[in-house]
């Protein structure tokens, strides 16, 4: 699923989590979700069978977390946790971190 940013909620400056609820066959590769476009946004999604979270800052600057372990088969929730450092103005400091 995409999102464009007009049509998507703000996640700017601002703490979130994304959760996708998923069967993971083997192999499983690609997108679970995006928001944003062409000059930035965030990813979620599984690639060499880790999990992904991308944030891209106008096109210029690109933050990625990967899971240490690889994405379980079957049915899973996977989760990425975005704690925002807080304040106003672009490209704020966050902490992203993985669940299942």
């Amino acid at each position: 699923m995409a999102l464009p940013e007009a049509a998507a909620p703000d996640l700017k400056n601002k703490s979130f989590t994304i959760t996708a609820e998923a069967e993971i066959p083997a192999g499983a590769e690609g997108m679970i979700f995006t928001q944003g476009g062409f000059t930035g946004g965030w990813g979620f999604y599984i690639q060499q069978g880790k999990l992904v979270g991308l944030h891209s800052h106008v096109a210029l600057e690109r933050y990625r977390v990967v899971s240490t372990e690889p994405v379980p088969t079957g049915k899973v929730t996977l989760a990425m946790d975005f704690k925002s450092d807080g304040g106003h103005g672009e490209g704020r400091h966050g902490h992203a971190a993985r669940q299942w």
